[in-house]
């Protein structure tokens, strides 16, 4: 067991397997009836992928009675009083470990999500800080190094950012909601330590 998986284990796994994600609502991703048949952890039960809405944790859960069968892109709650009767949350996922019906999802889920909490994601524009003397948390956005950064910073100096817009028209980059999903992708598929908008995330189950 790694580390990662060893902290998940004493912090969020609750009783009878169930994990706390620290989400409210999430974004079924895929419905497997079967189980995930690209997994070794196949199971007879009927299984959701799905994604949090506020950290972006992908995760597996088995849907109890109440909930059924779900459909995918269908919004679900997933909060801290959910019943296990409704829905009991098993594995924390990677990217690479969704079936390519719930990537296909998934993409669009992003595009609708980063729409709906623009206000959010120009919050971090604004206030983005180092992460050390030579790596600003701005130039983790694909498309953004030194030069854009610090363009971005002088431009936030003389006024914040009101929207995905006026950040491109005053810093001199394209569609940055697209380099936003492409790094929320890249912290899903877990390629570096640095995280500014997913919570969790794990490597691919081996199959």
């Amino acid at each position: 067991m790694t580390q990662e998986e060893e902290r998940l284990s004493e912090r969020d796994r609750g009783r009878r397997g169930h994990i706390r994600i620290n989400e409210e609502y999430a974004i079924v991703l895929d419905y497997l009836p079967y189980g995930n048949p690209y997994s070794n952890r196949q199971s007879p039960t009927p299984i959701i992928q799905a994604m949090g809405e506020f950290y972006f944790t992908l995760f597996e859960a088995a849907p109890g009675p109440a909930l059924g069968q779900v459909k995918p892109g269908e919004r679900i709650y997933v909060g801290p009083d959910v019943s296990y009767n409704y829905i009991r949350v098993e594995d924390i996922i990677s990217y690479d470990d969704l079936t390519p019906a719930a990537k296909k999802t998934l993409d669009e889920a992003l595009d609708n999500l980063i729409k709906q909490r623009e206000k959010d994601f120009v919050n971090f524009l604004n206030s983005s800080s180092p992460i050390t003397t030579r790596l600003h948390q701005l130039e983790l956005i694909p498309g953004i190094g030194k030069k854009i950064m610090w363009k971005a910073l002088d431009e936030r100096k003389i006024a914040p950012f009101q929207s995905f817009e006026d950040f491109e028209k005053r810093v001199g980059v394209r569609n940055v909601a697209q380099a936003i999903k492409k790094r929320i992708i890249e912290e899903m598929q877990g390629k570096d330590n640095f995280r500014l908008f997913v919570r969790y995330s794990r490597r691919p189950i081996p199959r």
